[in-house]
């Protein structure tokens, strides 16, 4: 049927951003509550590819669906619930503080690969004007050297923080 093919790809998405060990179990879970999620949509009607798009696109980036599951399991071992039947797996949805702090992110790292283009050109400029004696100076590969650090030092953090 498409509309477990499109549930199922949207899990092997959201399993690619949870740890191996609890993978069959999210798996298994996230399937059982999109399915469900799908058949609300619907409602009295049958359920479609619509209906699944519908929901697929509320939940959003499967990465944060990923979060939100890891979440709502470490609130359910700390409620003592884990294991017990329960409603819904999304205990609650990623904040818009995270949001925010995932798009300066993207931002950031966007912002690098420019300072990374610019010190190329820099470094490249300077050399080529000092071999031709069109300057004298060394400011511009001094220049393009910093601006190279400092995009190699943030993507750095940026790849720790993940």
């Amino acid at each position: 049927m498409v509309i477990d093919r499109k549930i199922d790809r949207y899990v092997e998405e959201v399993l690619l951003f949870l740890p191996s060990r609890c993978r069959a179990e999210a798996e298994k879970e996230i399937t059982e509550m999109l399915k469900d999620l799908v058949r609300d949509h619907a409602g009295k009607n049958e359920p479609d590819i619509l209906d699944a798009r519908a929901v697929l696109a509320e939940l959003g980036d499967p990465e944060i669906m990923a979060m939100s599951w890891l979440e709502a399991r470490e609130d359910l071992k700390e409620s003592g619930m884990y294991g017990k039947k329960r409603p819904g797996i999304l205990g609650r949805r990623i904040s818009i503080d995270e949001m925010s702090y995932r798009k300066m992110n993207k931002a950031l790292s966007v912002l690098l690969l420019i300072f990374s283009v610019l010190a190329v050109f820099f470094v490249g400029f300077g050399i080529i004007a000092l071999s031709t004696h069109l300057i004298t100076t060394m400011l511009p590969i001094f220049l393009g050297c910093v601006l190279g650090l400092v995009g190699m030092a943030g993507r750095s953090v940026l790849a720790k923080q993940v």
